[in-house]
């Protein structure tokens, strides 16, 4: 975790101050109500909370983990409206909840 920290803060700090320097200086040229302005807006107020990795070694960089996690929880949502029966609905709930016990023991190896 010091390792990371150490690299964040050496390269990662660096990298970051630049997309937000040119946020800013584009919002500043940027005409009210246009295309851009609200992505713009967007991303300068929530900026700190997007880089804040670089202040913590544990932080990891993007979400891929939980969007790998919950994937299935999304498509089973859709599937949901074709599973049949009640008791399809049910066997596939068991199952599902097998599945996510099993990638929660994976991603909390991962992790360490």
């Amino acid at each position: 975790m010091e390792e990371k920290y150490s690299i964040r803060q050496k390269k990662s700090q660096v990298i970051l101050k630049a997309p937000d320097s040119w946020m800013v200086q584009q919002y500043a040229q940027v005409k009210p109500k246009s295309s851009i302005e609200k992505p713009l807006e967007y991303s300068m107020k929530r900026w700190q909370e997007l880089s804040c990795y670089i202040t913590d070694g544990k932080l990891q960089i993007d979400n891929n983990l939980i969007e790998n996690d919950i994937r299935s929880i999304a498509l089973g949502r859709k599937n949901y409206l074709f599973a049949g029966s009640h008791e399809s609905t049910h066997r596939h709930d068991l199952s599902l909840a097998g599945n996510m016990q099993s990638q929660q023991r994976k991603s909390a190896r991962m992790a360490r």
